[in-house]
């Protein structure tokens, strides 16, 4: 069928996605391919993407013209899709100044008449006021519709942006639930463990003086610390904790797939001491939750609701000290330890059902299908 204009009508539907794939492996392209592949197994509608990714995470000039030239395509594509009756764009919101990217691929999606679904995984601009991203929903419009990660969150984004329609959908549906989670037996070592990018704002130094306070004490125990180095002051902390430590201290480098599975299941206890500005739901504590591991973690971006049941969530300033106290009840109470590491499982699984029915809604409201309310 054609239009009186003379181009193809399709009468279908078509979302638009612009957003990173991997690689770099990182808990946003995992979670940007979960959606890809979800979005193509759940729904009948064409899906034409748009991969932003710059393939690796040092900021050099080829990052950053990498991003420009990939993200500039999008309005080609865009406008390429237009023939479409139901058109649909799906972005993630980029914190910083990465937002400006967005400011152009929203500008055309509106221009073109798609529905807008804008998904956040950063908190640094929902917990507080920010400019840009005013403008940005302004621009957007009140059609569009905002994917947070969490009740809060979305409490969060009204009061600041008031005319925000949003929808939540939990992290927790792209973790695949661990169906084996036995411990590694260690001859009663106690192991502690470190996963994400090896940075100070990812709390690498609060790591290593938690596990300082715990190794001076004398207790038999080990620290993994597991992913990329990218900056020189990381480099630097590590090098003097190899010489402390010595063989206490083991470096994995970047795990994944059944390497990251080995790294959960030889863990005790997973640290997540982040100040990241960004922070909001992160996938590392979901998967250690996943793998039966209690997560001690500061209460930082929107890490408090995934572990407040459990009560391992503590401000930045009294980490070690709790980490401390806590270890002390670990190593001499047994049914402490099963206790924990029950709570841990059972919470991932609360997560991860109410998460599933979450999914299948946003797929369908991504999708076209208009009948799914937002709130």
């Amino acid at each position: 069928m054609r239009n009186s204009e003379g181009y193809h009508h399709n009468t279908g539907g078509v979302v638009v996605a612009v957003l990173a794939l991997p690689p770099p492996i990182n808990g946003q392209t995992i979670i940007n391919e979960s959606i890809v592949s979800g979005l193509k197994r759940s729904t009948r509608v064409a899906i034409k993407l748009v991969d932003t990714s710059p393939r690796n995470h040092r900021r050099t000039r080829t990052y950053h013209f990498r991003r420009i030239i990939r993200t500039c395509f999008s309005p080609l594509v865009l406008l390429y899709n237009t023939s479409y009756k139901k058109r649909s764009f799906y972005t993630v919101i980029e914190p910083g100044l990465g937002m400006f990217y967005n400011f152009l691929t929203v500008t055309f999606a509106r221009l073109f008449g798609y529905k807008l679904f804008l998904h956040h995984h950063a908190s640094s601009y929902i917990k507080s006021y920010d400019l840009r991203f005013a403008t940005l929903c302004r621009l957007a419009g009140e059609r569009s519709l905002h994917i947070v990660l969490s009740e809060q969150m979305a409490k969060d984004l009204k009061l600041h942006y008031n005319s925000a329609q949003t929808v939540v959908a939990h992290n927790a549906s792209h973790i695949l639930a661990c169906e084996k989670h036995e411990r590694i037996d260690k001859n009663g070592m106690l192991t502690m463990g470190f996963l994400s990018n090896l940075t100070i704002e990812k709390g690498l130094d609060t790591v290593l003086d938690a596990f300082e306070s715990i190794y001076s004490d004398g207790l038999d125990a080990q620290l993994l610390l597991a992913g990329p180095i990218v900056d020189e002051r990381a480099h630097a902390l590590i090098a003097a904790a190899r010489l402390k430590f010595g063989d206490a201290l083991i470096e994995l480098g970047s795990v994944s797939g059944e390497a990251k599975d080995r790294f959960f299941s030889s863990i005790d206890l997973f640290l997540f001491p982040s100040r990241y500005r960004f922070e909001a739901q992160p996938l590392v504590i979901l998967e250690a939750l996943s793998h039966g591991v209690a997560v001690l973690a500061t209460d930082h971006g929107y890490i408090q609701e995934i572990i407040s049941p459990l009560g391992t969530g503590v401000g930045a300033s009294d980490f070690i000290s709790f980490t401390d106290r806590y270890v002390r009840e670990w190593t001499r109470d047994e049914t402490f330890r099963c206790s924990q590491r029950a709570a841990a499982r059972c919470r991932f699984l609360e997560l991860a059902n109410e998460a599933k029915c979450q999914e299948i809604s946003l797929y369908q409201l991504i999708a076209g299908d208009q009948s799914t309310s937002a709130g």
